[in-house]
């Protein structure tokens, strides 16, 4: 399954393709990035590709973490773009989700940082 991102270098802003579950799906340890030129700018095109090695339980909750991150940012985006005063309380509820989901994000980082330091000492 392939997974693309786009981003104008300009603006920075990403625009996936295919949702970022998908993304979750294949490891991040081959990335192909193109960086294609346009009249309107330039264009980042991230293609992850399957690996071959069978994930850890670390780097599936890595992952994991990281997808829910992004897909809770993604919705607070579309938030922001909305601009109507009924959506103040929800924009204060997808902050403390943001929070809590990055948190649990470094957690699983610092886990699985942890995982293949004792792998390489051991």
């Amino acid at each position: 399954m392939e997974s693309k991102c786009k981003s104008t270098l300009d603006s920075a802003r990403l625009w996936p393709t295919r949702p970022p579950s998908a993304l979750a799906s294949s490891t991040l340890s081959e990335v192909r990035v193109v960086i294609e030129s346009s009249s309107k700018g330039y264009t980042l095109i991230m293609e992850p590709e399957r690996s071959v090695h069978q994930l850890s339980r670390g780097e599936k909750e890595a992952e994991t973490e990281s997808t829910r991150l992004i897909e809770l940012i993604e919705e607070a985006l579309t938030m922001v773009a909305v601009r109507t005063t009924t959506e103040i309380d929800s924009l204060e509820a997808i902050a403390d989700r943001i929070e809590r989901a990055a948190r649990d994000f470094s957690v699983a980082l610092r886990e699985l940082a942890e995982q293949r330091r004792l792998v390489q000492n051991g």
